[in-house]
């Protein structure tokens, strides 16, 4: 099995209950649909976190945002950020793949960190390339590096050329998948390949082809976009939801447009799938189809975007196809991104030390030598409001230490309470706050949380002294100090 070769799809901002395979009564998915036939599907995946580069570090390091230190996204991360996740030799599994004789591509453009180990990185090329829409998104990404408070007026300046040039600004489904195409026929099949894709057009403001948008319009909508748009107290976000969404009436609508746009990437993996069965590569490619986060489509007061802990924000498909595992296999235990670099690891029979990952391989829940993975998993977010949650199958605690803290900065109000609990039972779509009522659960939840957040800065800590230890020793024997 360790000739394998690696396809992951990333769908940015894709809800899982918005997938035929979970359920959902649109036929917004009939190619990521076939796969899971084929395949293993998670009923209970959860991202780590909620905004897509401390959620990209998660997935490709099998480690919890504060294990690997980027919990912000953007222009939001921290020089101190940056300094932990350099300083602890944080590996990725395109590092690992590649060291043991992958080739390593890499369909993104996200750039920094997220490029480490790939041979061919989409994002290195556009700045080679200096057209116009490379530059313009070169600057952007530049933009987002500075802190936050140097960047607000050229993020203002930076907004408005986007939006003229919005056309080009993002590579939608097709071009991915062309250039995919493009690089796997110029493969040498002697050696396996791993196939990174993050898909953007499922991120607002929803890009899809209107032939597709047309399709899934709906003919009757009931809720107004405008009286929906004036309950955000950010004058800003509000306006940036209005020019995003300009021409649209409903909130259906806008709904039917982020349902066009997971189509459209569906239909493009479709068209990805018929060409690795035209080249006789189908069969030897393990799929993982995953995204960073949800998204909350007005849900909780959150508009469009994905803030916030709610099961919309963090629940995530999760599908492995073409693995050695009884087909048409649902797993209901509860797992989380942390656990992927572990499980493809061990589908491709490649050895690793467990205590180096947060996350733990998923193939004895495959090969159901185990029913449950994990009681609980925990999730954070730092990028517009500070906070964490601890989830089990029945309960969900959501902490903020502060009101400041819990507010969010895109809606200028708090989400929910600085504290609250969910009884998942009866109330799966977390509308009634109970942690008054029921303290002693809530107090319960809370010291679990804090313990195994301590856990893991313990761990953290550790990790980075037997580094540090390393590089001493390393450098004594070279004689250097």
């Amino acid at each position: 099995m360790n000739k394998m070769n690696v396809i992951m799809l990333i769908i940015d901002a894709l809800r899982a209950d918005h997938l035929g395979l979970y359920g959902y009564d649109k036929n917004t998915s009939p190619n990521i649909d076939r796969l899971a036939k084929e395949g293993v599907v998670f009923e209970n995946a959860f991202s780590c976190t909620n905004a897509t580069d401390p959620s990209l570090t998660t997935i490709f390091s099998g480690k919890y945002p504060i294990s690997h230190g980027i919990r912000n996204h953007g222009n939001k991360i921290t020089i101190n950020e940056l300094q932990s996740f350099y300083r602890n030799n944080i590996t990725l599994l395109s590092e690992i793949l590649k060291d043991n004789g992958y080739r390593t591509i890499g369909i993104d453009w996200l750039g920094r960190w997220h490029k480490k180990g790939f041979e061919y990185y989409l994002g290195n090329e556009e700045q080679r390339n200096r057209n116009p829409a490379s530059i313009i998104r070169f600057v952007g990404k530049m933009i987002n590096k500075l802190p936050e408070s140097y960047s607000g007026r050229l993020r203002r300046i930076y907004g408005k050329i986007y939006r003229k040039k919005s056309n080009i600004v993002r590579y939608n489904a097709r071009e991915l998948v062309d250039k995919s195409i493009e690089l796997i026929r110029s493969h040498n099949l002697d050696k396996p390949f791993f196939l990174f894709i993050h898909f953007w057009d499922t991120h607002t403001p929803y890009n899809a082809p209107k032939e597709i948008y047309e399709e899934l319009r709906p003919q009757n909508g009931v809720q107004y976009l405008d009286s929906v748009l004036d309950t955000i107290g950010n004058e800003l976000w509000k306006n940036t939801l209005r020019r995003m969404f300009a021409g649209l009436e409903t909130v259906e609508e806008v709904v039917a447009r982020y349902d066009a746009a997971i189509k459209y990437v569906d239909q493009e993996i479709g068209r990805l799938i018929e060409f690795l069965e035209d080249q006789g590569l189908f069969e030897e490619t393990i799929f993982i189809i995953t995204s960073d986060h949800g998204e909350s489509l007005t849900e909780h007061g959150i508009l469009f975007d994905h803030h916030g802990l709610y099961d919309v924000s963090i629940k995530v498909p999760l599908i492995m196809s073409n693995i050695p595992f009884p087909h048409a296999k649902r797993i209901k235990s509860l797992v989380q991104h942390i656990d992927i670099v572990p499980t493809v690891l061990d589908l491709l029979g490649i050895p690793y030390k467990e205590y180096d990952f947060d996350g733990m391989s998923l193939v004895p829940l495959m090969e159901e030598e185990l029913s449950s993975l994990r009681s609980f998993i925990v999730a954070e977010e730092h990028y517009t409001q500070n906070k964490i949650a601890i989830r089990t199958d029945e309960w969900k605690y959501i902490y903020s230490p502060s009101e400041s803290d819990a507010k969010c900065r895109y809606c200028s109000r708090i989400h929910g309470g600085v504290e609250e609990l969910y009884h998942l039972e009866s109330d799966p779509h977390e509308n009634h706050n109970v942690v008054k009522a029921e303290p002693e659960i809530a107090e319960r939840l809370k010291k679990q949380l804090f313990e195994f957040m301590t856990y893991l800065e313990h761990k953290k800590t550790k990790q980075e002294k037997t580094i540090i230890s390393k590089k001493i020793r390393d450098l004594k024997l070279k004689g250097k100090i």
